[in-house]
Order: structure tokens, then sequence, then C-alpha cells
């Protein structure tokens, strides 16, 4: 038995250490890309509601 580590092991530490910043990524793009999908749906909901109170307001 060798001391020290595999190079099976290390290429497994190597493949954690890089996946891991990716996931990391991964997750803070997912969440940037919901965040900014729920700001466009409230944008668009608050540019509705306000077009309809103007329009109501106009026709009256």
């Amino acid at each position: 038995v060798r001391a020290g580590p595999q190079p099976g092991q290390v290429g497994a530490f190597v493949g954690q250490v890089i996946a891991c910043p990716a996931r990391v990524a991964a997750r803070l793009v997912a969440a940037v890309l919901f965040f900014l999908g729920l700001v466009a749906a409230w944008i668009t909901v608050a540019v509705r509601t306000a077009h309809g109170v103007f329009t109501g307001h106009l026709l009256r």
C-alpha cells in the first residue's frame, strides 16, 4: 500500500474543486435570473395596473 494520495483521488479532488465554483456560479446565475424574472413580472403588473388606472381615469 503506497502512502499519499492516489492519482485517481487527486483527479477526483481536482474535479470537485473545479466543479464547486461551477455549481456556485450556476446557482448564482439561476438566482439572478429568477430575481430578474420576479422584478420583470412585478414591473409588468405595476405598469399594467398604472395603465389601467390612467386609462380608467381618462375614460371617466
